[in-house]
This record gives structure tokens, sequence and C-alpha cells, in this order.
């Protein structure tokens, strides 16, 4: 019994960092195209940083004749579903 939970704890643990990792560097083009639907009526915005961890997603957007905005996208559930943005 105790060799069974290693091995379930040892696959669990690695099923965790592969999604980890995949979410800090996998193509997340269609979270930054929701981050910037997300500034578009602040009107045009460019994008100034990125900072991304298993977590979430931070966008720092400059909008045109105005400061900066921040946009933050996280999963609906940690490290699985799909992403939302809200601003900061």
């Amino acid at each position: 019994m105790p060799q069974m939970f290693k091995n379930v704890f040892g696959v669990l643990a690695l099923v965790i960092t592969v999604l980890g990792a995949l979410n800090v560097y996998g193509d997340f083009t269609h979270v930054e195209t929701l981050a910037r639907e997300t500034v578009k009526e602040h009107g045009e915005a460019f994008l100034s940083q990125v900072s991304r961890n298993p977590i979430s997603h931070s966008y720092l957007f400059v909008i045109k004749g105005q400061s900066s905005v921040k946009v933050t996208c996280t999963r609906s559930m940690i490290l699985a579903r799909e992403y939302s943005c809200e601003k900061e």
C-alpha cells in the first residue's frame, strides 16, 4: 500500500509540474487577444509588458494618449479550463 501511494503521488506531482510549465511556456496568443479585448474600450492599446506564471498571466498595455492599464488573466480552475481577464 505505501508503494502505491508513492507511485500515485509521484505521477500526480509530475502532472502538476507539466501543467504548470505549459501555463508558462505554452503558446497563449489567444489569452493576449482576450486581454486586448478587455482594454479595447479605452482606445488603441500597445502591449508594454508581459508576465506569466503557472497561475496567471499579466499584461500591461499603454493606451494611446492615456496612462497604462494592467490586465490579469486567470483560469477558472488552477492550471486548467478557460482563461478570463480583468482590468486592475
